[in-house]
């Protein structure tokens, strides 16, 4: 099966009143530490429900608590969650395709299995887990041993990756698997026009210092640091702590002399949550790779500008709608640009309102639903065109 064989986003859209997925079953698998903070927690609960809405019968498997959450064909409400062995999950929900979200957890490798076994195609998110990049950094050694000796039978066996942006199925490895393209979505809430500007500069996300780049987004207003002291600006990190890098991050802080005007505080979330977003004049995401970071999206929802950089595989996009800035170049040239043109607030305006635009137009989870239950009828036909032509050979 060719990559190219995959219908285009145009012909998904064209289609998409055309398709009955009144009888496909979808299981989704991931794992989710906590429910509150993690990106796939947010994305798989929405696309879950936008895929519903679609007439689809959908379920979501928690690999970390074995717990299977059921949902109706006519309702978003829970219906059901039970424990459910892993080694029975297949025969248990009996689903059309199976979607895992993220990698190198051994139990995917199960569930993929007890696929292979009885012929149900499944699809990979690797959610930035494949970009070469992210491969290379850190324990790399270790990344490259697991991934090429434990994990390339079941990414070889998919019937398709799933990747979030274009950019990152160009950065990623794809084991010369198939794969489409289809962005998460976000929800768009009403904006108060009347909320006063702040000299806020917000990130949320978790606390892990290599790879959402904390370090080198602190390192980066040392050199600017009278630009944000004399402007009243402040940057403030929110977030949950991710292998003690809490600690490490609030010494790099107190090292660098930043402390009056860098805060870190704990996740947010909820009211909570929206409140900052919506009244921070500026959300940066340095990671140094992602798939695409839920977070940017919810921010550019509620007409903040954003800062991103080259690794959240959003930088070009953001670019060529004008809705933000590079963090790279505030890297390398400092803060004192980009500071002055949010101090206007007409500018600040007129750059959250085109980023809020472009997730209107691009970031709807009613297409997004409707875009991969599309991908997956392909995958569920040619699975089945398969084993038609297999019985008839064996004939």
């Amino acid at each position: 099966m060719q990559v190219d064989a995959f219908p285009s986003k145009a012909d998904v859209i064209s289609i998409i009143s055309e398709v009955d997925v009144s009888r496909m079953r979808i299981l989704h698998v991931a794992w989710i530490d906590d429910e509150r903070h993690m990106g796939p927690a947010t994305s798989v609960n929405m696309l879950s429900q936008a895929q519903l809405r679609e007439g689809a019968d959908v379920s979501v498997y928690n690999a970390r608590t074995s717990k299977l959450i059921n949902r109706n064909l006519h309702s978003i409400d829970l219906v059901g969650e039970s424990n459910v062995a892993l080694s029975r999950l297949i025969e248990v929900v009996s689903p059309d395709v199976v979607h895992f979200h993220s990698m190198y957890i051994l139990d995917f490798i199960r569930i993929g299995r007890q696929c292979w076994n009885v012929d149900i195609p499944y699809v990979i998110s690797p959610r930035g887990c494949l970009v070469q990049r992210a491969i290379w950094s850190g324990r790399w050694f270790r990344k490259w041993l697991g991934l090429f000796f434990v994990f390339a039978p079941w990414i070889r066996r998919a019937a398709a990756l799933h990747f979030l942006t274009a950019a990152e199925a160009e950065s990623s490895l794809r084991f010369n698997v198939p794969h489409f393209v289809c962005g998460n979505g976000t929800e768009l809430s009403d904006i108060d026009s009347t909320s006063s500007p702040t000299r806020r500069v917000l990130f949320i996300g978790r606390i892990d210092l290599e790879h959402k780049g904390l370090d080198r987004l602190v390192r980066s207003t040392v050199k600017s640091a009278d630009v944000f002291r004399h402007g009243g600006w402040v940057l403030e990190i929110r977030g949950p702590d991710y292998k003690g890098d809490l600690a490490r991050l609030e010494a790099l802080i107190e090292r660098k002399g930043v402390a009056d005007f860098v805060k870190v505080g704990g996740p947010v979330n909820g009211w909570e949550k929206e409140e900052l977003l919506k009244n921070s004049a500026l959300f940066v995401h340095a990671s140094r790779f992602e798939g695409q970071p839920q977070a940017v999206l919810e921010a550019m929802a509620y007409a903040t500008p954003v800062l991103v950089s080259r690794g959240t595989n959003m930088l070009e996009v953001v670019r060529s709608a004008q809705a933000g800035f590079c963090f790279e170049d505030v890297e390398e040239n400092g803060w004192n640009s980009i500071l002055r043109t949010l101090s206007e607030n007409h500018f600040q305006e007129q750059i959250g309102k085109r980023g809020r635009a472009l997730v209107q137009n691009t970031a709807d989870w009613k297409q997004v639903g409707a875009q991969t239950v599309t991908y997956y009828e392909e995958l569920i036909r040619r699975k089945r065109g398969a084993q038609q032509s297999h019985e008839v050979v064996d004939t």
